[in-house]
């Protein structure tokens, strides 16, 4: 007679295993250390590795016995170690299983990676708007899910924007007050994230450098058009070079630009050099610096 899988005694040790993992999954500080393991084909070396399985399957499998919330938590430390080794395709590709997630920190960050991929240098232009979209309506889902997440507001307001490229000018107008709500929200819930602070103060300098003919444009949709001007729009990206050294080439770049329409040449100087001095991650940053390096020889 053929030999069973598993004998009697071998079905209740995997039992017990089982049940132990369990219970160890439930503490925090395992759940912490098991959440990296998600999407992974590494065979777990401890007490469990009688029963076979993979830590991938392990994951899959595991997921079922987690509340949501902590399925939620496995998808998000996931995705922050896919941003932290920038890999936006990988990351993109992994949250798009979630898209019909329920869930807001997701859902953002779905957008985001959408938007990530789109700035591939080599991505075509029509994939390119087909992912901007995609990641209107993630971002939008989001911020109906939670409007008290700062992320959400914030990435809501930088997409708004993006959709305004391929929609022209009078949808740019249109959606100012919109994109400057969303990027004032953000400050209102998180008052130290840099990021934000610098896209207000892009939204300011954005409005105080525009062509007598936009204003004209922009006049003819409100009573009172957007306006602002290059001292508050300075005030902003100083505060968030101040909240965060160094965290973003395009602040950099907006403190030389801004002083530069001041007329402080030497304080433009020393802002577009630190731009092209910056540590290039993403396509934007390489963007910045050709434009810093250009400012920089008419300057001098």
């Amino acid at each position: 007679m053929q030999r069973s899988l598993l004998s009697l005694a071998e079905r209740s040790s995997f039992l017990r295993a089982i049940q132990r993992l369990i219970h160890d999954l439930k503490q925090p500080r395992t759940f912490i250390r098991f959440s990296i393991l998600i999407g992974r084909q590494w065979p777990i070396r401890t007490r469990y590795v009688k029963t076979g399985l993979s830590a991938g399957a392990l994951a899959v499998w595991s997921v079922s016995c987690l509340s949501k919330d902590s399925e939620h938590q496995l998808v998000i430390n996931r995705a922050e170690e896919l941003y932290e080794l920038r890999d936006w395709k990988g990351l993109y590709d992994y949250l798009r299983s979630y898209r019909d997630s329920d869930c807001a920190d997701i859902l953002w960050r779905l957008a985001r990676a959408a938007r990530d991929v789109a700035q591939i240098e080599g991505t075509p232009n029509e994939e390119k708007k087909t992912l901007i979209y995609e990641a209107f309506d993630c971002v939008k889902r989001a911020t109906e899910l939670d409007p008290n997440n700062f992320a959400c507001q914030k990435w809501s307001g930088i997409i708004l924007s993006d959709v305004g490229d391929y929609e022209g000018n009078k949808a740019k107008i249109l959606n100012a007050y919109v994109i400057r709500d969303h990027f004032t929200k953000a400050i209102e819930l998180n008052p130290t994230d840099a990021t934000s602070m610098h896209l207000l103060g892009l939204w300011r300098f954005t409005f105080a450098d525009m062509p007598w003919y936009q204003r004209k444009a922009a006049a003819a949709f409100f009573a009172s058009p957007p306006s602002s001007t290059y001292e508050e729009a300075l005030e902003l990206f100083a505060k968030a070079e101040e909240m965060d050294p160094g965290f973003y080439c395009n602040n950099h770049l907006m403190l030389g630009k801004t002083h530069l329409r001041l007329g402080h040449k030497e304080k433009a100087g020393f802002w577009l050099k630190k731009t092209i001095e910056y540590r290039a991650y993403k396509p934007e940053d390489k963007e910045a610096q050709k434009e810093a390096d250009k400012l920089l020889r008419e300057l001098f």
